[in-house]
């Protein structure tokens, strides 16, 4: 379909084409004011609705209706800043920031816009130092904004969005969970979020990132592939990193690389998938490709040369034999020794979260 607007009118068209056949199921025009688009937009769904002979749930009706749709200009600006956080790299994460912020000086209760913000501020502190110091930069350049501090906003925006969850909410928190190897709360997690959206594929991407932890690589390929068929014109590498990890976890390596190559030229600054690389090229016998890779993720990562487990750390598996394959391959690649290795699993072993 198509939106044109005029001064303060707006007519959309919509059509509704079978994917399969390419036949014709449905069309419409709308037109309403811009200042009542919300109201548009649902008559635009309920029309769609009933042309596919659909019951919404009590649930998806309310979330259609939700308080995160009462400001347009709040949704506009959450959705500018969208458009780039998708993309998945640190530039794009900086343009993000203002849109987000935004939205939420229009709108302090906007859920959605803390919550893209937590997950905002979380992944630049799991892409390392340079990613970091270009998203939580100090405004007044008087001193450098510390980890911890930036760790501490995302927790906040996380809090409040989880005053009125949204699926992007529970994906936040999910991530949170199996970063501190809580890894049934992180399915949980990621369980809500694709119950709350089925069609939400960064609900399926939470899921795949849970199940890949919990040791269940084959469920984590199933919710990925799901996510690619909502989504298949991500711009990132973000979900072509995922379907790599995926294959990887199967022992699939020829069949991950083509994925993770992708996914490295499509995000270049997305560090690890450098190290996934080392494990696919690793196991394919490449050795002089998974030197460079490591370098590559050498070159960025601050202090890599002495926190071993930090590095490791970067994939909480579940298994141990997960933790083998990344640790391993590193390993042969020229970083770390098999005691570290040892020293490191025997630690998660002591912790109760290692199989």
């Amino acid at each position: 379909g198509s939106v044109r607007k005029a001064g303060d009118q707006v007519r959309i068209n919509a059509q509704l084409i079978d994917a399969v056949t390419g036949g014709h199921l449905w069309a419409d025009r709308y037109d309403g004011s811009n200042a009542d688009i919300f109201a548009l937009q649902d008559q635009v769904t309920q029309s769609i609705v009933a042309a596919l002979e659909v019951n919404l749930t009590q649930s998806e009706k309310e979330r259609h209706r939700g308080k995160r749709y009462d400001n347009p200009e709040a949704y506009d600006a959450f959705l500018r800043g969208w458009n780039y956080y998708r993309r998945f790299t640190a530039d794009d994460f900086v343009k993000a920031i203002p849109h987000f912020e935004r939205a939420l000086e229009l709108d302090p209760g906007y859920a959605r816009a803390h919550a893209a913000l937590a997950s905002l501020y979380a992944e630049s502190l799991r892409q390392g130092e340079a990613w970091h110091s270009r998203v939580s930069p100090d405004p007044s350049g008087a001193e450098t904004v510390t980890r911890e501090q930036t760790r501490l906003k995302a927790k906040r925006h996380l809090r409040e969005a989880m005053k009125d969850p949204s699926p992007l909410a529970y994906q936040v928190s999910s991530m949170a969970k199996w970063e501190f190897r809580q890894f049934d709360d992180a399915v949980a997690e990621a369980v809500k979020a694709v119950e709350l959206d089925p069609n939400d594929p960064d609900g399926h991407v939470a899921l795949a990132w849970a199940m890949l932890f919990n040791g269940d690589p084959k469920a984590a390929l199933s919710a990925i592939e799901t996510a690619r068929r909502l989504d298949p014109q991500n711009p990132g590498g973000a979900y072509l990193y995922l379907l790599g990890l995926a294959r990887l976890g199967l022992n699939e390596f020829a069949a991950a690389l083509p994925a993770l190559e992708e996914a490295r030229e499509r995000s270049p600054d997305y560090l690890d998938i450098n190290i996934a690389l080392v494990v696919a090229y690793t196991n394919l016998d490449r050795d002089e490709a998974a030197q460079a890779a490591l370098e590559r993720f050498r070159a960025t990562w601050r202090n890599f040369a002495v926190f071993f487990d930090g590095v490791m750390g970067r994939w909480p598996f579940r298994r141990e034999a997960d933790t083998r394959r990344f640790g391993g391959a590193l390993i042969k690649a020229g970083f770390g020794d098999d005691k570290q290795l040892n020293r490191y699993i025997k630690y998660l072993r002591l912790g109760g979260t290692l199989q």
